[in-house]
């Protein structure tokens, strides 16, 4: 896969998901590929904090007794607890 079918017609952020470094640094330079890089290490550290926010701060929140209705989006938020 060249860079042309891996890269301009794509977000910038999943270029670093299709093609290889070295094809990026040929053609775009090293900081093009520092700055993907750091996107990759972004993208992950996002997908593990909603993946802790969603295993464990969302069922805390749902048990909680304060907001009535057992399909209202307010029983998924900090609202439904107790302020202790």
């Amino acid at each position: 896969m060249n860079i042309i079918q891996c890269g301009y017609a794509n977000y910038n952020g999943l270029i670093s998901l299709v093609c290889r470094d070295e094809q990026i640094l040929a053609k775009c330079g090293l900081d093009a590929v520092q700055y993907l890089s750091f996107q990759k290490n972004i993208i992950l550290l996002v997908g593990i904090i909603t993946l802790i926010s969603l295993g464990v701060v969302l069922p805390i929140n749902y048990n909680g007794d304060l907001q009535q209705g057992e399909h209202t989006f307010g029983r998924t938020t900090i609202a439904n607890l107790h302020p202790q």
